[in-house]
């Protein structure tokens, strides 16, 4: 178990800062990876045949944002201080922090599929086949949902608004 230990605890660094953008919180991100590597050690006890333990535990934390994103919308709307103060704050002077802010509301408007892929392959530093293999999609989606997003998120920071297309299936 020491050596498992040791390998699962060089992932944290980039466990936490995919969950930083999956939740937009620190607070929240450790939480999200403090479930999901709770849920990834009861998993890798029984399932002893993983060939990717990077890519297991990001699938893991994905999974975990998705469970808990869906149970924050069967619950009752809330205003968190920290969205209020981050929404109607004293603007930052600083040029870089306004950046990440654009950034940050641009990624959230785009759509769930190009935002986790973005997040995963540019954030996480994922290969187009680990991002597959997490998503459970195929390699040629990660790479048109990728270009989709990139494309939407450089118009969106140019100024442009993304046009909202009804899923059609």
């Amino acid at each position: 178990m020491d050596e498992l230990e040791k390998t699962v605890t060089q992932h944290i660094t980039a466990l936490r800062r995919y969950a930083i953008t999956l939740a937009g919180d620190h607070a929240e991100a450790d939480d999200l990876v403090q479930e999901s590597l709770t849920r990834a050690l009861t998993g890798i006890k029984r399932v002893s045949n993983i060939r990717d333990l990077r890519a297991y535990l990001f699938t893991v934390l994905h999974n975990v944002s998705i469970d808990q994103h869906r149970r924050q919308r069967r619950a009752v709307d809330r205003v968190m201080l920290d969205d209020v103060a981050w929404e109607h704050g004293v603007e930052a002077s600083q040029e870089r922090r306004l950046e990440v802010r654009d950034l940050r509301r641009a990624l959230r408007q785009l759509p769930e599929e190009q935002r986790n892929v973005i997040l995963l392959v540019g954030v996480g530093g994922m290969s187009y086949k680990e991002t597959a293999s997490i998503l459970n999609i195929a390699m040629g989606t990660v790479m048109s949902r990728l270009f989709r997003g990139r494309e939407n998120l450089r118009r969106m920071l140019g100024g442009e608004r993304l046009a909202r297309l009804r899923r059609v299936k």
